[in-house]
């Protein structure tokens, strides 16, 4: 982990400042003259000279620029001028791009960008695009078939492609290398359910610690109860703290009742590398909790040795656990645990209803009541909970959100990030240490996290004060903008707003509509007012237009939205007229970019 961090850390600080703004050229000949380099070979310009001119060309939208690309990918002699032009075609999807990127693929001559080349050709893998996917695959390069395993699982795939890729992907899963068959069975899960569940169980035994914790998030992803055994022996076999808990969760989420027996016995004997408290959060995450786990955490009241976590499981549960504590309630417990459960369902009161009236929030200086309204209770009341803590900026903050954060691992300090990514003002860490910054980085892109968490990952680097940590932030952000996932892709808009608002702008070009509505909330240079009013009247979005024609501005505000009956289902793509939704755990929530007049 360490040395990924360093890499991660070195790879930031050597990226080029982030590009100018993008915008509409004022006359026809500005994109020419910017790309004269590339495009006058009579110019016989130096390879520098033409790698910044793809880098200024990033100011203008993708139709304008694509024949400058194009022609560096064919014509250009220089690795480092194709690579550059790789990485914006990658970055921007650019569909000119595909035939040169599969002919420098094929080609072979530079072996340094066959990565790159597949990384563009992954973007529309039909046809002959997805039969070199599957052979780099079988490349006698480790990492080519490392990145090649974790491409299938971004890719666009759907009917036989999709089939072609799992059966490739599991045939991947022993592979002599490590990092290949972490990669190959991350994809698998993120391909979601289907045939494999078998195969990827045996990896609980890989002598990898990463490869056996990224293959029981697989089996969680895929839900297939014939995990159950195999995830239960490796919880009690030996394992690292952090391999435990990520079992634990991965347990929790596959149905059953026999599960949820396993997850009550696993709170009276924690395993190895796990505390009670460990496996109460992760009973907390089971989305359709069975009457037979409410009722044993009920019973667990009364014992003192887990009655505290068995109150804090059933917290998490929320309201999933209000229908059967009411019953308990109904048939009588005793004095003491009637008032307990009475309490637990006045805390499991739905979003909906609690945000009629107004929490009674701590003082900002009360540093173990907010510890508390962030640590326990309904995933939605702690959510809210960040939201206002980091609305309040206390100076003690930093510092805990920073021991939390080095400690980890996400799932643990998510709502300690989320209250930093809710912060107004930046933030510099101790001694402008970097650790935290490149491990916010690596969550915000590792796709064995939930979609929610990569978002608060990546809102929480736009808080980055100082020049490497901006660095950091805006080059991670900056490979966030090429994600897969919209809702990624708009949370890296509004994250950038500050620290790479170049990016922000580039947004605005974005095809889905959910990113271009994020970056017209929070995108206020001048040089973009037009390209707003634009997109206030033109857009096909309502939502975007609805929002472009607003005031932008940089206070985010949280909205929640109702609790989902099937969480694993995406959820809408707007909370309200103005409001993205950017996550779907615990219930959908997304943010609102408040006008000045309101902020104030």
């Amino acid at each position: 982990m360490r040395r990924g961090l360093l890499l991660l850390t070195l790879f930031a600080l050597a990226r080029p400042a982030a590009a100018a703004p993008v915008h509409w050229p004022s006359w026809p000949s500005e994109v020419d003259r910017a790309a004269a380099p590339i495009l006058d070979p009579s110019m016989e310009s130096r390879d520098r000279e033409r790698t910044a001119a793809l880098v200024r060309l990033q100011r203008f939208p993708t139709p304008l620029i694509e024949e400058p690309l194009r022609r560096a990918l064919i014509e250009d002699p220089s690795m480092q001028v194709v690579r550059e032009a790789l990485r914006i075609c990658y970055l921007r999807r650019a569909s000119v791009c595909l035939e040169p990127a599969t002919a420098i693929y094929e080609d072979g001559g530079m072996a340094n960008l066959r990565a790159p080349a597949l990384r563009v050709i992954a973007t529309d893998p039909r046809g002959e695009r997805l039969d070199l996917l599957l052979e780099a695959m079988l490349d006698t390069s480790d990492t080519l078939r490392a990145e090649a395993a974790q491409l299938a699982g971004w890719a666009p795939l759907r009917g036989e492609a999709l089939a072609r890729t799992r059966r490739a992907l599991l045939s991947k899963l022993s592979d002599g290398a490590s990092a290949v068959r972490e990669r190959a069975v991350t994809s698998l899960g993120l391909q979601g359910p289907g045939e494999g569940t078998l195969a990827i169980a045996r990896l609980l035994e890989d002598p990898e610690p990463s490869v056996r914790a990224s293959a029981a998030i697989a089996l969680g992803r895929l839900g297939d109860a014939k995990a159950t055994a195999a995830l239960m022996r490796a919880i009690e076999g030996q394992n690292e703290g952090n391999v435990t808990r990520v079992m634990l969760a991965g347990l929790a989420r596959l149905p059953g009742e026999e599960v949820a027996e396993a997850l009550l016995g696993f709170l009276d004997n924690p395993p190895q590398g796990a505390g009670a408290l460990t496996v109460a959060e992760a009973i907390g995450d089971r989305a359709n909790p069975e009457p037979v786990l409410i009722d044993g955490l009920v019973d667990r009241l009364r014992d003192p040795g887990v009655e505290m976590a068995a109150h804090r499981a059933l917290l998490w549960l929320g309201d999933a656990a209000s229908p059967r504590l009411e019953q308990a309630l109904a048939r009588g417990l005793g004095p003491r645990l009637d008032a307990q459960v009475r309490r637990l369902l006045e805390a499991s009161m739905p979003a909906a209803n609690a945000s009629a009236r107004e929490p009674d929030w701590p003082g900002a200086d009360d540093v173990r009541g907010w510890s508390d309204r962030l640590g326990i209770g309904p995933a939605t009341r702690r959510m809210q909970a960040a939201a206002q803590l980091g609305a309040l900026q206390p100076g003690w903050l930093v510092e805990r959100a920073h021991g939390r954060i080095d400690r980890g691992p996400l799932e643990a300090a998510r709502t300690w990030v989320f209250a930093l990514a809710m912060r107004p003002g930046r933030v510099a860490f101790r001694d402008d240490v970097l650790v935290p910054w490149t491990r916010l980085a690596h969550w915000s892109l590792d796709r064995g996290h939930s979609q929610s968490d990569r978002c608060i990952a990546a809102l929480a680097l736009g808080r980055a004060e100082g020049r490497a940590a901006e660095r950091i932030a805006a080059d991670t952000l900056e490979t966030l903008l090429g994600d897969t996932d919209p809702r990624v892709r708009a949370c890296a808009a509004l994250s950038a707003r500050e620290v790479a608002p170049s990016l922000t702008a580039l947004a605005l070009l974005d095809a889905d509509p959910r990113p271009r509505a994020a970056a017209a909330s929070v995108t206020t240079a001048d040089d973009l007012a037009t390209r707003r009013r634009h997109l206030a009247v033109t857009d096909p979005s309502p939502h975007v237009r609805a929002v472009a024609a607003r005031p932008a501005a940089h206070r985010l505000e949280l909205v929640l939205g109702p609790r989902s009956a099937t969480p694993w289902a995406d959820p809408a793509l707007w909370l309200d007229d103005d409001a993205v939704a950017l996550g779907s755990r615990p219930s959908p929530w997304g943010l609102r970019a408040l006008p000045d007049e309101t902020s104030r």
